[in-house]
């Protein structure tokens, strides 16, 4: 009997002494997981979360049981999720996710907060919780939202942060967790200052925000990139202040962003000075993907990694099989793969996937044109 949208769980299997439910997907080769029948000559990926008996199912996108995501249990989580972004006529409030990369569902068409692109999102230290802030859509943003099932609602936790500034809010800036789960803000742009130098943290899921420095050693800057090392090291990189004026120094701090080091000097690095590049952070190791660069605005698929705080770099391949790009986004999945989406270059938005299995040496395409409309400046998290 098919299950449909608003159905009741009633009996679910017992693994190791403990309730699952079981939601079925199309899997990939070299998926870690186990595999179970074959529906239309397709073998089927088992995903497992804990679900309670009278959960309600919420959606099965295709209509073919493939999938069943639940609002009330962790279902929603481990997959890639696709926030808002803009095709440079049209920004979007939409919510688009995916188990595989593949096939997408859309969680909703209109999300609580406005149309946007350039805005941070971030998933706290629980591994459900997005935070999403900022932005510039018909208006730039200073408001943050939260969702704890997956980005399919929303609630306002701030309308007018701190960071707002003159102009009313920012796009462009970079949001990273840190280990005692707040949220660290660096730089940003407005409509009155393409690069702003400060720093701003909140401790209670962006409701709250304090300014920790302005102004920083660091050149002003947006379209940068941030990321946390396992010895709690946020390191920032590339960005920059209009055009042709981008940035390759290497900053960090240890104490919440009160205080910054240098770790590389402007142009004393391998990589041409850049902004809207994308990034993650590996098991230690920066991988830094495309961007602009130069007074011609030239985009760039190159891919550069350093295990070492961004001191020494170096290209896992000089051959990049994706188009040239920026202002795309880089996600870590839970098999430490790395998924890559949109962006944009030389006057095309994507809507392309692309994996990675070795820290960005190789790519696969996932696929050439996802369920969500192509964009750039939007944000994907791994929720």
């Amino acid at each position: 009997m098919p299950v449909l949208p608003g159905d009741k769980i009633i009996f679910f299997p017992s693994l190791g002494g403990k309730d699952v439910c079981f939601a079925l997907a199309p899997a990939l080769v070299g998926d870690k997981g186990m595999t179970i029948n074959s529906r239309g000559g397709k073998n089927t990926n088992v995903k497992i979360s804990p679900a309670l008996v009278g959960d309600t199912v919420l959606m099965i996108p295709d209509g073919l049981n493939k999938y069943i995501i639940l609002p009330s249990a962790s279902m929603y989580y481990g997959g890639i999720t696709v926030l808002g972004g803009s095709d440079g006529v049209t920004s979007y409030n939409d919510v688009w996710k995916s188990y595989n990369g593949i096939n997408w569902s859309q969680l909703t068409s209109s999300a609580g907060w406005s149309a946007r692109s350039g805005h941070s999102s971030v998933v706290l230290n629980d591994g459900k919780t997005i935070i999403l802030s900022g932005g510039a859509g018909s208006a730039i943003y200073s408001d943050t939202w939260k969702s704890t099932d997956g980005g399919y609602t929303w609630s306002q936790q701030s309308s007018s942060a701190g960071w707002g500034g003159g102009w009313g809010g920012r796009y462009n800036h970079s949001c990273v967790v840190l280990e005692d789960n707040s949220i660290l803000l660096t730089g940003g742009g407005d409509p009155g200052n393409d690069g702003i130098d400060d720093a701003w943290l909140s401790t209670d899921e962006g409701i709250t925000w304090t300014q920790k420095i302005h102004p920083s050693p660091w050149v002003r800057r947006s379209g940068h990139n941030s990321v946390l090392t396992t010895d709690n090291t946020v390191v920032i990189f590339a960005g920059g202040y209009g055009t042709p004026f981008y940035l390759s120094d290497v900053w960090g701090s240890t104490d919440h962003g009160t205080n910054w080091t240098q770790i590389k000097a402007d142009n004393d690095i391998p990589w041409v000075r850049r902004i809207y590049p994308a990034s993650i952070i590996n098991d230690n190791k920066i991988i830094m993907s495309g961007g602009r660069y130069g007074y011609t605005s030239v985009r760039t698929n190159q891919v550069w990694t350093s295990t070492d705080k961004g001191v020494t770099w170096s290209q896992p391949s000089t051959s990049i099989p994706w188009d040239s790009r920026e202002r795309h986004t880089l996600s870590l999945l839970n098999d430490n793969s790395i998924l890559m989406t949109g962006g944009a270059g030389g006057g095309t938005a994507y809507n392309d996937v692309w994996r990675s299995d070795d820290d960005g040496a190789t790519w696969t395409q996932l696929t050439s044109s996802a369920g969500w409309s192509a964009r750039y400046s939007h944000s994907c998290v791994v929720v």
